[in-house]
């Protein structure tokens, strides 16, 4: 038993390799679910089988105790409890310690990777790290001395166990599988370039026992591109069969995708060093130029809503990706930030968490001081999560958070629920008297029921959290008292579930059943409880569905392209964005979690071990795998192809990929009213003569705002029918304005020194500031301040 290495130069044409005879029968893991999809499309017999499976699933399998949930939960519980014995007598310890407790999921992820990386903690080395990474060591080296720790990771150790697991992960989510048509006793890992350690684990135990293929695409003639595979795959000390002659060629007869073939073997000579002429094919390439990541996002969206439209209309599967008329994939994840709150059906199915009621339990949970054991208010806009959530009554939908959003500004400056109710009594007892510089303040523009509404509300959120809380450091069971009180609640402010619609039923009922049947433990900090809600709160991850990603990474091109041989060319295209030098040749890699980066590792130890060495490399590597996924997305490609990349990110302007400037390729701004996303203009249906007579009716004032902005004349001047400053920095501005004014009145026509203006702008701002009851002292002074250099310019000394 061992392992081999085997690469081949076409993926449409593996099965013309030599060895395609020793991999065809066995089990195939590849390193995504779409290379799943592409390798079943391709090659129809290892869809009939039904012997292509994730590597994820093959890992999972293997190693099931290590990879669930109530392992993780208490891996963060004895986290939390190793932060708490750190006893470096440094300056900055606790602030260390703070971090470390806001981030105990991601230090939960980093000893994970060190124990399945096998890492001696006594031969860690903190001189060159930073104090972050060094107080991780020290975290590191309290829980690798300990006794029956749960980061204790058992490693595959019999024949059997493996068999066990690579049958699991085979018929993981799939039915009448016939383990017998595939041979097991030889398993094929396909396409892996970013090696996880668990990854490189699960290689080395099952190689003990059964024979281990690792495939991967490797072209000759653009070995600059493709070297960082070599580079990688070079440390597993084995020869790789690299004997394929068949050489990549862009065919002309491929009409519809010629111009991308032509445009991947420019890159990929160019890459070498070598130069070629240029095909005339190339005179028309164009790359698309987004200003931004937001119109780029907008873009996308257009082109999903047309998509499910059309999904609508032509089929009765749920499926709108595959109507897309661009298959896109991003060098960059940061579109789908933006994408996954305009359809979050799209990532996977929505966590309870992320329903309104789940933002009421992490809302409630932020809101709780735990060493004064009351209610503490950082953030208001987890008051609003919990307003908006609909466990509180209220009479109209949204009149809570809407009434809230008005009175913000006068309560900003509190932080407990107490505070704020008092400042809302002060507004409730003014609620009668009228004044016209309070008609324009959005706070004073809020009537008396509604205030007395919000108050209520308030008063009963406070309650509620105490009741979830106010015992939780008493006695034992803590987590399985404050879960108990969870399900009660669900349950009495659910009411009639049979009510609900028919996904909030699902919702609630799997969250119901894993509530009472979760293996909870006895006890736990409070710092534990909060990073462990995600994990509770949710639903059966084995009936959960899996994302759909809109624009898919540079990952997941190795598979997806296969699609395109079998997709109409009329109908797609597949479009490459994000290419600008830093999204595609960024060093830093993303994908370490806090507080790791590659330093850490070059730094910290010195291992021989092959699988440390292994992982080292393919993280370094990752920016490299950037480029060759585009290089095999435009060699392998079938269908047209488009190309754009975003100008403007955090304030900086981006450069195109250099490749892209060396070919000269023309550049063409992206519009919002072309062709592709028109927007029809909104059209006034009225006679010319009656829109005259309805402009002579309005007043000069909101004349000007007609002419320097339409859209606030339409807010102000029709919907509200007034100007109404809700904002804190407006409604200073109006303060600013209106003691401006006054002193300006007082002075005029009589005599003035320094001391005199002084004066005045402080008795106006004592009569017109207690009108409005919203300056702190440091406000009060810069209000001052500004209205003085005003003065003084008009009445000079």
């Amino acid at each position: 038993m061992g392992l081999k290495i085997y690469t081949y130069s076409n993926p449409y044409e593996i099965d013309c390799e030599s060895f395609w005879n020793e991999i065809k029968d066995c089990a195939h893991f590849c390193v995504s679910q779409t290379m799943v999809n592409g390798m079943n499309q391709t090659y129809p017999n290892l869809k009939k089988r039904q012997s292509t499976a994730t590597i994820k699933s093959l890992v999972n399998a293997l190693y099931e105790d290590w990879e669930s949930i109530n392992t993780n939960i208490r891996q963060i519980m004895e986290v939390d409890n190793a932060i708490s014995e750190l006893d470096s007598q440094t300056t900055c310890l606790e602030n260390v310690k703070r971090s470390l407790l806001f981030n105990t999921k991601s230090i939960v992820s980093c000893i994970r990777m060190f124990k399945e990386l096998e890492l001696d903690s006594g031969l860690m080395n903190k001189k060159d790290l930073n104090i972050d990474q060094q107080y991780l060591v020290e975290l590191y080296k309290i829980i690798d001395k300990k006794q029956n720790s749960t980061f204790s990771f058992e490693r595959a150790s019999s024949q059997n166990f493996v068999e066990k697991a690579i049958d699991d992960a085979i018929l993981y989510h799939k039915k009448n599988v016939d383990l017998s048509a595939i041979n097991r006793n030889r398993i094929v890992i396909h396409g892996i370039h970013q090696f996880t350690p668990a990854m490189l684990v699960a290689i080395e135990d099952i190689s003990k026992y059964k024979d281990v293929i690792l495939l991967f695409n490797y072209q000759k003639q653009y070995s600059s591109v493709y070297e960082t595979w070599m580079n990688i795959y070079s440390i597993f000390d084995l020869p790789i069969n690299n004997q394929s002659v068949n050489q990549f060629v862009p065919m002309p007869l491929l009409i519809n995708s010629y111009q991308s073939n032509v445009l991947a073997d420019y890159i990929g000579h160019l890459s070498n060093g070598e130069f070629i002429e240029k095909n005339k094919i190339l005179n028309n390439l164009e790359i698309i130029e987004f200003d931004n990541t937001t119109e780029f996002a907008n873009y996308v969206a257009m082109l999903f809503d047309k998509a499910k439209k059309t999904n609508r209309q032509n089929s009765n599967v749920n499926n709108p990706l595959e109507f897309m008329e661009e298959q896109l994939y991003s060098a960059s994840g940061k579109v789908n930030d933006i994408l996954r709150a305009y359809f979050p059906e799209q990532f996977g199915e929505r966590h309870f968490l992320d329903y309104p009621i789940g933002h009421f339990f992490v809302s409630t949970t932020n809101m709780w001081d735990y060493e004064t054991k009351s209610v503490r208010i950082e953030n208001f806009s987890d008051i609003k999560e919990c307003l908006n959530s609909g466990i509180i009554c209220e009479s109209n939908s949204g009149q809570l958070v809407s009434t809230f959003n008005m009175v913000e500004p006068y309560i900003e400056k509190e932080n407990t629920i107490d505070g704020i109710n008092k400042k809302i009594n002060q507004l409730i007892k003014n609620a009668n008297k009228k004044h016209e510089d309070k008609d324009k303040v959005g706070y004073f523009n809020v009537n008396f029921d509604a205030l007395q509404e919000l108050k209520k509300a308030l008063t009963e959120l406070e309650q509620i959290i105490n009741s979830f809380f106010y015992d939780f450091d008493n006695g034992g069971d803590n987590f399985r008292r404050f879960y108990k009180r969870i399900r009660a609640f669900i349950i009495s402010r659910i009411g009639d579930i049979n009510e609900l619609d028919e996904e909030m039923h699902t919702v609630i009922e799997r969250l119901l059943t894993r509530l009472e049947e979760s293996d909870l433990p006895e006890n736990g900090t409070f710092n534990s409880l909060k990073h462990t809600m995600s994990y509770y709160l949710n639903q059966d991850e084995n009936i959960a569905r899996g994302a759909h990603w809109i624009v898919r990474n540079f990952d997941q091109i190795d598979g997806d392209i296969l699609r395109s041989a079998t997709q109409d060319p009329d109908k797609v295209c597949y479009h490459f964005c994000c290419l600008s030098d830093k999204d595609i040749c960024s060093g830093r890699d993303e994908r370490l979690p806090w507080p790791l980066d590659i330093k850490f590792f070059e730094y910290s130890y010195k291992a021989l071990d092959f699988k440390y060495q292994l992982f080292l490399k393919s993280k370094m590597e990752y920016r490299n795998f950037k480029r060759y996924a585009l290089l095999y997305g435009l060699e392998f490609n079938r269908v047209a192809c488009k190309l754009s990349y975003v100008k403007n990110e955090e304030n900086k302007d981006n450069d195109l990929f250099y490749m892209f400037k060396l070919l000269g390729v023309n550049i063409r701004k992206h519009s919002s009213f072309n062709s592709n996303n028109y927007l029809g203009h909104m059209l006034i249906e009225s006679k010319g003569e009656d829109i005259e007579e309805a402009v002579k009716m309005i007043s000069t004032e909101d004349k000007m705002k007609l002419k320097l902005c339409p859209y606030r004349f339409a807010l102000e001047s029709i919907e509200q029918g007034k100007t109404i400053f809700r904002d804190r920095f407006l409604i200073h501005s109006y303060l600013k304005i209106l003691i401006s004014n006054s002193v300006k009145k007082k002075l005029n026509g009589k005599p003035y020194n320094d001391d005199i203006i002084k004066k005045a702008i402080q008795e106006e701002y004592e009569v017109i500031e207690v009108r409005f009851r919203i300056s702190d002292e440091l406000e009060k002074t810069q209000i001052i301040s500004s209205v003085y250099k005003e003065i003084i310019v008009i009445f000079p000394q």
